[in-house]
């Protein structure tokens, strides 16, 4: 399981937004958490990154007639992109904090502040 970044459009941010219910019970089929975010210079474009998803779950889900009827509800435009975290792609500031006290001197180290 990982970390997964759902991207879409749609057509009517009101109607998309009520739907936080159905969505709600929807993702937390395939996954533990979620968080949205809307894009900042279009409104009608929305990421979702989902926490510890299935992504096997999610992709078999993405095509029954229950998933398309809720995403054609919620005024989703297709296409629906799917972004999967890359082993090595975060940083944990915190770790990173420490793991430079341990390993050099105040002199030679970056600060990440």
């Amino acid at each position: 399981m990982t970390a997964v970044v759902v991207t879409h459009a749609m057509g009517n941010i009101d109607a998309w937004l009520k739907g936080g219910p159905e969505r709600k019970e929807a993702l937390l089929k395939s996954c533990s958490s979620y968080r949205i975010f809307r894009h900042p210079d279009q409104a009608n474009r929305v990421s979702i990154v989902c926490e510890n998803m299935d992504l096997a779950k999610l992709k078999a889900s993405m095509d029954t007639p229950e998933i398309k009827a809720v995403m054609a509800k919620h005024t989703v435009i297709e296409p629906v992109e799917i972004y999967i975290e890359v082993d090595g792609g975060s940083l944990n500031r915190l770790a990173a904090i420490a793991s430079r006290s341990a390993h050099c001197s105040s002199a030679s180290c970056i600060s990440f502040t």
